[in-house]
């Protein structure tokens, strides 16, 4: 159709009909204003904007299209009254875009833009380059550049192709920069200077870093070469040899060193050195210093040549050389001195400043040759001639010039020495060769003028002896009595070295005679000691005449202590008639025994006690050696000896302490008597309340209000450390409560603490072997505060001087306890501001610690959560346990927490048992949450105690009437349908440990399988990845499968007999290791990735098969395997519980606790009870109330031949003691028991009689009976330590344990050579080691003296087990 030109379309008053899209239609001319538009509402007719609108809700797309091959569809703009000066957007027939501008009838064509079909771009050009994506084109060199511009900063960057080159850079006075990772690579700033890897270049070119270059550096167009010399300031220097003139450094190397060569190949080398100085006499022209250096920044002068002007002659001054050495001693040039000079005369001084003598010397001369007068050997007399004699009015030397060098008396002196021998005098006698000849001697004469001499004492010599031309000699001394003519015969020594006084032939070493009463004294002048021997016509006396004791000793060792409370004899001596001991068995026993005062005294109440044994080396670390040193000290010149055995206590008000006498008194009837005593006030030597102290080689550590103080015996004064400095007392130990006050000695550096008040005290010996003058270790403490946000002192000694304080404190964090184990770890007990007190571990050790210190936490509730109250949690000590783990005991309101833990652990690897009134948990590999333990069930309930609150749920009625090993209730599950679930999820990850306590509730086989344990990942259908199972024959089966390649591993024994028995899995990545009762019986490699367990059941296979019959306790999973030592002592805190020892503390707020390093007893105060327990394991040998008040605090030792732990109770209205009597006749201070518990010999179905006094022939056995379960507990002691019957440590079990015992058997005690255990008298037992052909090694025994025995015979063994079970080979 048409559209004729002349149809007007204007407001709205026309609308054609719609078009026919298709058709076409041809507009010659728009003539009406309102132009073309096409819309879908005709109301917005009014909202015409051009000529063409095309407007829609939906999307407008309009298209000129051609449809002729190649063509091109164009679009043109024009604004100007030229119809073919346009713009055009145009597809062209290459299928490219393009915008260009169009002129004349299109022959001034312009490309501005084009993008080809494969996307190459080009600017100005219609053909942009295949090889690039945007392709710039311009027609001359202002056109053919692109500018990129910063509007804001007004910075123009222009890269363009000029007529000689292409550019790129700013065009605005910028600095102009080449990054990558946006950092600046090349910098070209504004002046033109060029920066690599400088930011703001300073240079024409400035390069950080190092220039690699092949060619030539040149300068001016020379070839540049750097110099040899590196610059510091404004100086140079160079590490190697220097030539001056000549290339031949070092020719001839006198010594190994830096040399400087001056030389010249045709003249000779100069060194000149010039000053430039006034002209003036003495000025000083320049020096040669010899230096050394220790490093590279400090220097020290040791000696000088320096050249000074000498003379007055203006501008023609003579010269002098000066030479100077340092002095020893000194740190500057200061002590730089001059030795000697040559003038401008050539006249030399040898310490002699201005010589006017050729040689001249200031001193002494030491000649090897002579000394010559004109070519003749030069001699002077100073010795006047009288007659034929010679004299000489002054002192004389012969060999030496040190002539009288110490004056004793005024008068003339002759002295004989020689610097490299000795002196000698000799008086020669021309006199016949017979016996009793007089020799010479030596006269000693006194006159009161110039012609009479009197004789006052001769020293004279004889010859002794039948031998002629050898005979002896004698010194025969003689003095004058008063108002007697001649001097007379005292003393002689004779030929044979024997000394006569009074006895002119002496036949003994010493010889007295005298015509009366004998006596000899020693006597000490200090404090007037003295001892008498004494001889009479009756008898002959020796002792102290002074109220001292008198000490025996022989090889220098003491061996007993004579004293006005009789004779007391030290470990390990004995009363012996004819070299046997008095008495025998029993009687001797106690006819020779310690009577330890078992008592109560209300003369004491307390707030702290500690029991102090001055005997014992980890009380003094010399006893011998101190207490010699200690008797010209204030405080035992006016108390005498201390007690040995002693304690200290802090009364209830904490205003005094004293050291009281733990034994009885000399009077022996009176105890508990008071030797010293200290009391607070104001200027004391203790001037604040006292919070705990500790006793370590005669230095007493007081931690109080005020800071630390430190009573040093030794010293006999005090020292203190406070938060205003380091104080020393004003006063000895004699004038402690004399206010005496302290003088203060330093307030800076490292000598005061941040904060004063300290609430407890732990003390380390020094392990780098570092003592003082009394060659007493030094030590390293510890003082925690419980006050809000305060620290923990460290203070750490030094060879040198005095040591230092360490500062270390957790911020919004209040410290509460401390402590360094024997091994040297510090442990630290903080509350946070929120939340469950937290037990650190400080990461570096006590001899590498500088400045602050990181920990590793530990949460001390990992057992269950609770926030104690301030200052009831706290550390009571530790001893040294499984793996040489330190025990580390934790109080608090929730019961004791054990931490075993050595510096190479981990949170992942630190071991911890729980116990309380209620429950004790298993051993736990891993404290704290999200570590290694994932869960720990005591079953005395249905509680997780591991931390992460994974509780159980009862199945069918379980019952908890059974009771654990441990002593605790437990699940006695039914076999019917009784089971413990948990259905939480938790991942074991690739090393794991499973343990479990199980007995069976008969000795009669299932006739079914029974599961102990079952972990699975769901129960419909059970997918069992871990599976401990009680076979039809006893046997138990662990069967382990996360991977879908099973480690399963039976055991060989019958274990479904109505006993306890403890079973272990574990894992260490790379094997499978099962063990049964402590002994390890399978190890398989690995083949498991980590147990993912969704469901757990304890006595059941899922839900609903394979029930247990029986009980089962202390079941344990962990994320890091166990150990053998670990494995072996979870079963032996199963065999001592057994046993008959307990685990449960009375009650569950813990007062104190204090732990013996020595014998591994701990104590623990709890309910008003004291604990006895192993600080190894925690389980309890005994409980003991105290018998009236409240108990405060509690301490334990184990002494020498003591067969039970000594302990002390102190309590708000008594302090009372509990010790054996204590045997001395074959004494010895305990070494430390091993970390084992283990002390089992089984029998044959026989319970062993009790044999209270079983003994080895030497070292004590003792025994006791446990007939219900069928055997014999027989403790081993060796000196007075416990040595338990096997070693977790040795591959041979026992072997090197019982020979530690009895070194005489070592390896070669045998079931043929045996070891005879006396039983009791007349009774004796055979011991023999023997090895089976599979390389075990088993002790067996027989209840007879016998002189051999082979297998058959054994009637018992260790280890335990059926004896059917050692191989018959």
């Amino acid at each position: 159709m048409a559209l004729v030109s002349d149809i007007q379309l204007q407001n709205r008053s026309v609308t054609p009909p719609k078009l026919d899209d298709t058709a076409e239609f041809t507009a010659a001319s728009f003539t009406a204003t309102t132009g073309f538009y096409a819309s879908e509402n005709i109301s917005e007719l009014g909202s015409l904007s051009g000529f063409l609108t095309l407007k829609s809700a939906n999307n407008v797309d309009a298209y000129l299209q051609t449809t002729k091959v190649d063509g091109d569809a164009g679009f043109y703009l024009n604004n100007d009254s030229d119809v073919f000066w346009n713009i055009k957007v145009s597809g062209t027939s290459d299928d490219s875009y393009v915008i260009e501008t169009v002129s004349g009838d299109q022959v001034g064509r312009l490309t501005h833009f084009a993008i080809k079909p494969a996307g190459h771009i080009g600017f100005g050009t219609i053909d942009p380059s295949n090889t690039v994506v945007g392709d710039f084109y311009g027609n001359d060199p202002l056109s053919a550049a692109v500018n990129i511009t910063n509007a804001k900063e007004n910075i123009i960057t222009r890269i363009s192709s000029e007529a000689t080159s292409g550019n790129i850079g700013t065009i605005t006075n910028s600095k102009f920069g080449i990054r990558q990772n946006s950092q600046d690579v090349i910098v070209i700033n504004t002046t033109g200077q060029v920066g690599f890897g400088v930011a703001a270049p300073g240079y024409a070119v400035d390069v950080l870093g190092d220039i690699n270059f092949s060619g030539v550096i040149r300068q001016g167009g020379v070839a540049f070469s750097s110099s040899q010399w590196t610059g510091v300031a404004s100086d140079v220097y160079r590490a190697s040899d220097v030539g001056i003139g000549f290339s031949a450094i070092k020719i001839q190397e006198w010594q190994p060193g830096s040399y400087l060569t001056v030389s010249n190949t045709s003249t000779r080398g100069q060194v000149e050195i010039d000053g430039i100085v006034a002209d003036a006499d003495g000025a000083r022209l320049g020096s040669i210093n010899f230096t050394y250096s220790t490093n590279s920044d400090t220097y020290r002068v040791l000696g000088v040549v320096e050249a000074v002007s000498e003379g007055t002659t203006v501008n023609q001054r003579g010269g002098a050389l000066k030479f100077h050495t340092k002095t020893d001693g000194t740190t500057t040039a200061a002590g730089l001195v001059e030795r000697m000079i040559i003038n401008k005369d050539g006249h030399v001084g040898i310490n002699i400043a201005a010589p006017t003598y050729h040689l001249e010397v200031g001193g002494d001369i030491n000649i090897t040759g002579d000394i010559r007068q004109n070519g003749v050997v030069y001699s002077a007399s100073n010795w006047t001639v009288d007659g034929s004699d010679v004299y000489r009015d002054s002192d004389v030397g012969i060999g030496s010039n040190l002539i009288a060098g110490q004056v004793w008396r005024a008068g003339s002196y002759l002295t004989l020495s020689n610097a490299t021998t000795r002196g000698q005098l000799r008086i020669n006698a021309t006199v016949a060769d017979a016996d009793a000849a007089n020799l010479g001697g030596m006269t000693f004469e006194y006159s009161s003028n110039a012609t009479t001499h009197k004789v006052l004492g001769v020293i004279e010599v004889d010859s002794e002896g039948g031998t002629s031309t050898q005979r002896g000699g004698k010194l025969k001394f003689f003095t004058k009595q008063n108002a007697v003519a001649q001097p007379a015969l005292n003393m002689v020594i004779n030929e044979a070295g024997n000394v006569g006084i009074g006895e002119s032939a002496p036949t003994d070493k010493l010889a007295i005679s005298y015509a009366g009463v004998a006596d000899v004294t020693l006597k000490n002048s200090l404090n007037s000691t003295t001892l008498k021997l004494s001889a009479d016509a009756a008898k002959v006396t020796m002792g102290s005449v002074t109220n001292h004791p008198v000490e025996i000793l022989v090889n220098d060792a003491l061996v007993g202590t004579v004293s006005t409370g009789g004779i007391d004899l030290p470990n390990g001596k004995q009363f012996t008639i004819n070299n046997v001991p008095i008495g025998s068995g029993a009687a001797a026993l106690t006819a020779f025994s310690i009577d330890w005062p078992q008592e109560v005294s209300a003369l004491y109440d307390d707030y702290k006690v500690s029991i102090i044994d001055l005997q014992a080396t980890n009380f003094t670390w010399d006893w011998e050696f101190a207490k010699r040193e200690i008797r010209n000290k204030s405080w035992y010149n006016e108390l005498n000896a201390p007690p040995t055995h002693g304690m200290l206590i802090v009364d209830a008000s904490q205003n005094a302490l004293q050291w009281v006498n733990r034994s009885y008194d000399t009077d022996g009837v009176s105890f508990f008597t008071s030797y010293m005593t200290f009391t607070v006030g104001a200027n004391n030597m203790l001037p604040t309340n006292i919070n705990d102290v500790v006793f370590k080689d005669f230095k007493l550590y007081v931690a109080a209000a005020g800071g630390v103080y430190i009573i040093d015996f030794m010293e006999d004064t005090a020292y203190a450390y406070t938060n205003n400095g380091y104080y020393i007392y004003a006063g000895n130990i004699n004038e402690r409560n004399a206010a005496s006050g302290y003088l203060l000695l330093n307030s800076g550096g490292n000598d005061y603490l941040q904060t004063a008040i300290r609430s407890d005290i732990s003390i380390l010996r020094d392990g780098e072997g570092n003592t003082d003058i009394y060659t007493r270790p030094l030590h390293i403490w510890s003082a925690a505060s419980d006050g809000t946000q305060i620290d923990l002192e460290l203070y750490i000694p030094s060879s040198t001087g005095r040591g230092s304080l360490y500062n270390y404190k957790v911020a919004t964090e209040n410290n509460l306890s401390s402590h360094i184990s024997q091994d040297g770890n510090i442990y630290q007990l903080y509350d946070p501001a929120a939340g469950n007190d937290t037990f650190a571990v400080l990461d570096e050790t006590v001899y590498t610690i500088t400045g602050n210190v990181t920990t590793n936490e530990i949460e001390s509730s990992a057992w269950g959560s609770y926030t104690d109250p301030a200052g009831t949690s706290f550390i009571g000590g530790s001893v040294n346990s499984i793996d040489n783990k330190n025990a580390v005991l934790v109080g608090s309101s929730q019961g004791v927490s054990m931490f075993y833990h050595t510096s190479t652990d981990t949170l992942g690897t630190l071991g911890l048992i729980n116990f309380n009134s209620t429950y004790v948990t298993p051993y736990m590999k891993g404290a704290g949450a999200g570590n290694g333990i994932v869960v720990a069930y005591p079953l005395n309930d249905l509680n997780d105690r591991g931390g992460n609150g994974d509780n159980l749920t009862n199945v069918g009625t379980t019952l908890f009437t059974g009771t654990s090993p441990l002593g605790i209730s437990c699940p006695n599950f039914d076999g019917i349908d009784d089971y413990l679930h948990s259905s939480t999820l938790y991942d074991t990850g690739t090393e794991w440990t499973y343990s479990l306590y199980f007995k069976s509730s008969s000795s009669t086989n299932p006739a079914s399988a029974e599961t102990l344990l079952n972990v699975a990942d769901s129960w419909s259908p059970v997918a069992n990845e871990f599976h401990l199972t009680l076979n039809t024959s006893g046997t138990l089966t662990f069967d382990v499968d996360a991977t879908g390649t099973a480690n399963t591993v039976t055991s060989s024994s019958d274990l479904y007999d109505n006993k306890w028995h403890h079973a272990v899995l574990t894992d260490d990545g790379t094997n499978v290791k099962a063990y049964i009762d402590g002994v390890q019986f399978s190890s398989t490699p690995s083949t498991q990735s980590g147990v993912n367990t969704l469901v757990m059941s304890i006595g059941a296979l899922g839900t609903a098969a394979e029930f247990f019959d029986g009980e089962i306790a202390n079941v344990f999973v962990g994320r890091k395997a166990w150990s053998l030592a670990e494995v072996e002592f979870e079963n032996d805190r199963m065999l001592a519980g057994l046993a008959g020892y307990s685990a449960l503390v009375t009650s569950d707020t813990i007062d104190a606790i204090s732990v013996d390093q020595n014998s591994g007893y701990g104590i623990i105060a709890a309910g008003n009870a004291a604990h006895i327990i192993n600080a190894r394991n925690g389980l309890i040998y005994n409980v003991d109330a105290i018998s009236s008040g409240t108990l405060n605090d509690v301490d334990v030792i184990s002494l020498f031949e003591s067969p039970t732990p000594h302990y002390i109770l102190g309590g708000s209205l008594n302090i009372e003691q509990v010790a054996a009597n204590t045997s001395v006749l074959n004494g010895g201070v305990p070494a430390a028991p091993t970390a084992s518990a283990r002390r089992v010999i089984l029998d044959e179905g026989t319970p062993f009689t009790d044999r209270p006094n079983m003994n080895f022939v030497g070292p004590a056995v003792s025994v006791s009976d446990d007939a219900g379960n069928d055997r014999t507990v027989i403790t081993v002691t060796a000196e007075g330590a416990v040595i338990p019957f096997w070693d977790s440590t040795d591959t041979q079990d026992d072997i090197e344990l019982l020979s530690a015992v009895i070194s005489d058997y070592k390896f070669g005690m045998s079931t043929t050579t045996p070891l005879k255990i006396e039983v009791s008298p007349g009774v004796t037992w055979t011991l023999g080691w023997w090895q089976s052909a599979d390389n075990r090694w088993w002790l067996l025994g027989n209840t007879a003296d016998v002189g051999t025995f082979a297998r058959a015979d054994a009637e018992f063994y260790i280890p335990t087990g059926d004896i059917a079970d050692v191989p018959s080979s």
